[in-house]
């Protein structure tokens, strides 16, 4: 018997890894509205992330963390260089499980890495921002989400987003500076493509973000206003263990919060924009950490260029060529090589071509990019530059953020 059930097992996983190929992953993050909860609730979720935070801290001072009972509620924790044991009265044993089973994979990651690698040890957390939520841990109702261990349940933003035909996979519990999330994750049917006949080559550079072979530039900047200076300039002065240092420190938190959702924003518009529009996007590998270790450093930090590039390669359409390539130095119409220095923001060959050089550069990546995918000539062809699309989604090629700019929209 114990064998047909574990064929049965068995069987049951493959189908499900066979249907999900067909299935698309989508993640949505719902925030949790803390204006409609009791007390009761706010301290079962601040017990949460202190109780998960003791629990992965013992499980980092055990000998042997595998034999470790998920069962047994009481554990000892380090205070005024005393070791005392405590109750564990918030998280339930589920929960438990899932703090010992995200434990575990973490020392299996390393033991992978370590072949081959210098890699540390699992170190103790002064803080525990995340937690596993399995099916069972979880229940979407109307217009909530029940968690185990609470029994009312919590009101959130963002649930319309997931329509009754996902199937939901798992979500997990995070604490960020600005509130609670749940991030659900689920399968959803694949999106119906739609070819356009258009390819677009893109270029990366410094002084503005991407450049199109069609001749469109979208130049993101994202700085950091003075007022967050400030604040950082203040924390400096505080004392580590005073109320006003955690205060400060969470106020800094907010508006490095608010700073990485302008930049997330402006990516997935982009990133959306030209994955509708074109059937094949053509990229260099560039090095950004290369570009950020020399003198760039401020200009990669305050761009979106890594979340831009990270995006792009996620995409099946997208085609990649070597890194070595010297898209910005070869005419695409006679494969002259031309030096041309840094400064000169116009490229010039003997051939007679004269144009801007991000755009020339575009160009070039998505010739040889047709070249080495061998992709049909007919793709080649530039239509005209229009401003606006007829979903009416306006390009942004004048798109900037600066710091001065953010500074009152800022969280205070």
């Amino acid at each position: 018997m114990e064998q047909e059930t574990k064929n049965k097992i068995k069987e049951t996983r493959r189908l499900t890894k066979e249907k999900h190929k067909n299935l698309q992953v989508c993640s949505y993050e719902l925030k949790v509205d803390l204006a409609h909860c009791n007390k009761i609730q706010k301290e079962s979720l601040k017990m949460y992330f202190i109780e998960g935070r003791q629990l992965y801290n013992y499980l980092v001072s055990l000998n042997d963390p595998f034999k470790f009972n998920t069962k047994n509620k009481t554990i000892s924790i380090k205070k005024e260089d005393k070791l005392i044991e405590k109750e564990l009265k918030f998280l339930p044993a589920k929960l438990r499980q899932n703090v010992h089973r995200s434990f575990i994979q973490n020392i299996l990651n390393l033991s992978k890495k370590k072949k081959g690698n210098k890699v540390g040890k699992l170190k103790f957390k002064s803080n525990y921002n995340s937690i596993e939520l399995d099916n069972q841990c979880f229940e979407i109702k109307c217009k909530s989400i029940r968690l185990a261990g609470i029994k009312k349940p919590f009101k959130v933003f963002g649930l319309n987003q997931i329509k009754p035909e996902y199937e939901i996979a798992n979500a997990k519990l995070i604490k960020k500076a600005s509130g609670y999330y749940i991030k659900v994750t689920c399968y959803k049917e694949k999106d119906k493509i739609t070819h356009t006949g258009k390819s677009i080559g893109l270029d990366m550079g410094i002084k503005t973000t991407l450049t199109t072979s069609d001749g469109d530039k979208f130049n993101v900047v994202v700085g950091e206003p003075e007022s967050l200076k400030r604040l950082q300039r203040k924390l400096a002065r505080q004392k580590k263990t005073s109320n006003n240092y955690h205060k400060i420190r969470l106020k800094i938190q907010k508006n490095y919060e608010y700073i990485k959702n302008m930049k997330k924003d402006q990516a997935n518009k982009i990133v959306h924009f030209l994955k509708t529009e074109y059937d094949f996007i053509y990229m260099q590998d560039e090095n950004l950490k290369g570009w950020q270790k020399s003198l760039f450093g401020k200009q990669v930090q305050h761009s979106i260029l890594g979340t831009l590039k990270s995006k792009f390669l996620l995409l099946e359409k997208t085609k990649v060529i070597p890194r070595n390539y010297a898209s910005t130095k070869i005419c695409y119409q006679c494969g002259t090589f031309n030096d041309i220095p840094l400064s000169a923001r116009t490229y010039s060959c003997s051939c007679g071509l004269t144009e801007d050089r991000d755009v020339k550069a575009s160009k070039t990546i998505l010739f040889h990019g047709q070249e080495i995918y061998r992709v049909p000539k007919e793709f080649r062809e530039f239509k005209p530059v229009e401003n606006e699309t007829s979903g009416g989604f306006i390009k942004l090629n004048t798109l900037s953020f600066c710091s001065m700019k953010q500074e009152a929209d800022l969280v205070q």
